[in-house]
């Protein structure tokens, strides 16, 4: 521990120079980083998005029909207490259908999809790189270890350090390879998701344009 604390106190002054990874590993390193910021964004915006289409009580929509409901009741006859009747049945109507994309945005994009994968394939991926960081710290301070003082033990950890780098930078080339996967995973679902929001506006739209027929 103490070892590894000097190597990165050494790299950070620039007594000590780190092992390199190849471009590519770098680059995968940095888009798990980046990536998961993204997701979260996107996550929190549909959260966002689908606070107005839940709630124990009334929605938003369905809170522009109440009061309409209300004052209509007062003015049992005419055009004007019908057309606040209809405004209650068309809110009532679509906050209905807000409701049921809520639950399918939810299920299936928000939970199912963006942070399922920032609690499972993201996080092992973190889990990997983090621990690759660590061994390669090691490996470094080891070597350099013996590069000042050469000894028989320091020779045995710098063997042992070499070897636990390289098998979790193996480990990492792995898991590297399956990001191209998930990010074709996350266009499609975005796809659907985007497939899935225009066709509950447009049944929003044809509900509007069928209760408005009512009041001309």
């Amino acid at each position: 521990m103490f070892r590894r604390l000097k190597q990165n106190i050494k790299e950070k002054t620039g007594r000590a120079t780190a092992t390199k990874l190849t471009p590519e590993q770098d680059q995968s390193i940095s888009y798990n980083e980046n990536s998961r910021k993204q997701v979260e964004e996107i996550a929190k915006a549909l959260d966002q998005l689908s606070q107005r289409w839940r709630g124990g009580g009334l929605t938003p929509t369905e809170e522009i029909g109440d009061p309409a409901n209300v004052l209509s009741g007062k003015l049992p006859k005419g055009k004007y207490g019908a057309a606040l009747r209809v405004i209650h049945e068309m809110q009532t109507e679509i906050g209905r259908l807000e409701r049921r994309a809520n639950d399918e945005l939810l299920q299936n994009y928000v939970e199912g999809t963006f942070k399922a994968w920032l609690k499972g394939e993201n996080q092992k991926a973190h889990q990997i790189i983090n621990e690759l960081k660590t061994r390669r710290v090691d490996k470094d301070a080891c070597s350099s270890a013996y590069t000042s003082k050469a000894t028989p033990e320091r020779q045995q950890q710098m063997e042992q350090a070499n070897a636990r780098f390289e098998e979790q930078l193996a480990i990492a080339d792995a898991e590297f390879a399956n990001f191209p996967t998930q990010q074709q995973n996350h266009a499609r679902a975005i796809g659907k998701m985007a497939q899935m929001l225009a066709k509950h506006y447009d049944e929003c739209q044809k509900v509007a344009e069928k209760h408005a027929e009512k009041v001309k």
